[in-house]
């Protein structure tokens, strides 16, 4: 049996799309299109980030853009080859943000109010400063 290799770019916009297309919530579609337009186009950081080295998020605010980053290292953790984190996936998700429609932007903003509330409630400290067996169980 042959197998194919597939690169985390690849599966992230793979994701993207498919999310899109099974998702029923229209701003889920919107996002992933969006995203995976973004995707196709992908290029050097932003010049906030060339100018000072760091990223300075577009449309999350720090804690946010943390959160993702937290978040999506989890999903994607680093192995043999970089993680999410590496890869900068959270300046991506945040460029896709920025680039929305307003509804998409308060839902995704209101899902990770959510997280942080239930991490709250649950572990007394929001989710990117919760212990990684904690962010794991929620």
């Amino acid at each position: 049996m042959k197998r194919t290799s597939l690169s985390r770019r690849q599966a992230l916009k793979g994701l993207l799309i498919g999310a899109g297309a099974a998702a029923t919530p229209g701003w889920v579609r919107a996002l992933s299109e969006k995203g995976a337009a973004l995707a196709h186009h992908h290029h050097a950081r932003p010049p906030a980030a060339q100018a000072s080295g760091e990223y300075a998020p577009r449309f999350l605010n720090a804690h946010q853009d943390r959160t993702v980053d937290v978040l999506s290292e989890l999903i994607i953790p680093e192995t043999d080859t970089p993680g999410a984190s590496a890869a900068e996936v959270h300046q991506f998700v945040d460029r896709v943000l920025s680039e929305s429609d307003p509804l998409p932007q308060q839902q995704f903003v209101r899902g990770l109010a959510w997280l942080d509330a239930r991490s709250e409630e649950l572990f007394g400290t929001p989710f990117a400063d919760a212990a990684p067996e904690q962010q794991t169980a929620l």
